[in-house]
């Protein structure tokens, strides 16, 4: 049985070596951990199936912590690795002639220490009898280890996943903490970040939040009704749209826009087009309201002619563009206005000022600010 084994970092014996492999590992921030074996020497390679030894056994166990393999001392000198380094490797972890090793590359201690720890399991159970595993058909024929069968011990783990490793890293600026992890999963690295204001400051949440960081202080939810808030809704909508999953997209369209317009779209447009178009809007098209807004901001379309173009967008898949130009709903003011009203109030012959009004607000319905169409109309009506 192996009982005790010591990890030794071997990186340094490398320092010049001639192996491609090892150069560029080292290169990329690796090292390299090595173990004694005692009385190994030998078995390491001992071949178990046609070209797959004990070393490809134990190979198969690093595989499931992300590495491509292992490297022992049956097998060396070879990739690169000079009979002088491995002479160095067996003078630092003190091999005699009867024993062997084991060399994990690997990016730190820790992991290295973990996946020795399975080796060390696998290599026990292999001596005391044959392990009980899952084991995958290769193409030529043979089998290789690809989990462990599960027991009272490894009844509800994930075996066939490799394990995930967590690193954190803290990073403090004057305003605001950034806190970074970095996910290991197989051969994968993910890296992200989250910030954590020391201060509820809506500007420089808006600044980080603008380059894609992510602010922990988003999820406060009295913070978002400040932001809110700051934006021009009020309280009620505010409430309403706290708990909205569009909150992001209502939150970076009112800095562009009119706070009202972009509560409109997506709380009361749905309910309009339902009562006049008898269409349903299960979610809000997100390109439709960019695109709306865009026109809007450049006084393209007026606010009124959002229902009909939504209509349209939905029933015809036609862009923005040219629903607008197709049904004639570019937006007129000022000037051009004044002159359709003037047409409008010699075309109807309406004593009845009220009356007369809503038949040219009708009229202009789609194409004019009901509110310009009133000053304008009560300015020319005589």
């Amino acid at each position: 049985m192996i009982i005790n084994t010591k990890i030794v970092d071997i990186t340094d014996i490398f320092n010049n070596t001639k192996s491609k492999f090892i150069k560029n590992s080292i290169e990329s921030g690796k090292k390299l951990f090595a173990i004694k074996l005692d009385k190994f020497s030998g078995l390491l390679g001992y071949e178990i199936q046609p070209n797959r030894r004990i070393g490809s056994e134990l190979a198969d166990v690093s595989k499931r912590f992300g590495l491509k393999g292992i490297l022992h001392s049956d097998e060396l000198p070879g990739y690169g690795i000079s009979e002088e380094e491995v002479n160095e490797i067996k003078k630092k972890l003190g091999c005699s002639e009867e024993d062997g090793f084991i060399i994990l590359i690997t990016e730190d201690y820790k992991k290295a220490n973990l996946i020795f720890e399975k080796i060390i399991e696998r290599l026990n159970e292999m001596i005391k009898k044959m392990p009980k595993d899952t084991r995958q058909v290769n193409q030529d024929g043979t089998t290789s280890f690809l989990r462990p069968q599960p027991g009272s011990a490894r009844m509800y783990p994930e075996t066939d996943h490799s394990l995930i490793f967590v690193e954190k890293e803290v990073k403090d600026f004057e305003k605001y903490t950034e806190i970074i992890y970095t996910v290991k999963y197989g051969d994968k690295n993910i890296i992200f970040s989250v910030i954590k204001l020391k201060e509820q400051d809506i500007e420089l949440y808006f600044s980080l939040k603008d380059i894609g960081k992510f602010i922990l202080d988003s999820l406060n939810p009295e913070f978002r009704k400040k932001i809110l808030k700051h934006l021009g809704f009020n309280e009620k909508q505010i409430e309403n749209i706290l708990w909205s999953e569009y909150l992001e997209e209502i939150e970076n369209l009112a800095r562009i826009t009119n706070p009202s317009i972009v509560y409109y779209i997506f709380f009361q447009l749905p309910s309009e087009l339902k009562k006049y178009y008898n269409t349903l809007v299960e979610k809000i098209d997100i390109d439709f309201v960019k695109k709306i807004v865009e026109c809007l901001n450049k006084g393209k379309i007026a606010k009124t002619a959002i229902s009909k173009i939504y209509y349209y967008y939905i029933k015809e898949k036609e862009d923005v563009e040219k629903i607008i130009e197709k049904y004639s709903l570019f937006k007129i003011s000022g000037k051009d206005l004044e002159q359709k009203i003037k047409e409008l109030l010699e075309k109807y012959k309406e004593k009845d000022k009220n009356k007369l009004l809503n038949k040219i607000l009708e009229e202009l319905r789609y194409i004019a600010e009901p509110k310009e169409v009133i000053e304008i109309f009560n300015k020319l009506y005589k």
